[in-house]
């Protein structure tokens, strides 16, 4: 994996991450599958936890986005790619946090 794939599996798992817990979508449809997430009976709470930060969602979808984009089956290197993934979410998070504060001010 090169630099650019790198990159974009980074900002498409905080993407996909930001709309996961901070949108509903349109016709809220992003809200009605947290809202399925949510209600399943024994995965339930493992989903409103998963949901509830950056870290976790960009971790499950950083190994899940390597698999399944980039086709990478090494286990060390999906996790690898998850937790660099999930800390860059973690910061993207954090500026977008700072950014929008000193917007507020």
């Amino acid at each position: 994996m090169n630099v650019f794939n790198l990159l974009l599996l980074i900002f498409t798992s905080f993407s996909i991450a930001f709309a996961l817990k901070q949108l509903d979508g349109p016709w809220n449809i992003i809200l009605k599958f947290r809202s399925i997430l949510m209600r399943l009976p024994y995965a339930g709470p493992f989903f409103y936890k998963m949901l509830d930060c950056y870290y976790c969602v960009s971790w499950h979808l950083g190994w899940f986005l390597a698999w399944t984009v980039f086709h990478i089956t090494n286990i060390f290197f999906l996790v690898m790619y998850a937790f660099t993934v999930s800390i860059a979410s973690l910061l993207l998070n954090q500026v977008m946090i700072a950014l929008s504060r000193d917007h507020h001010e």
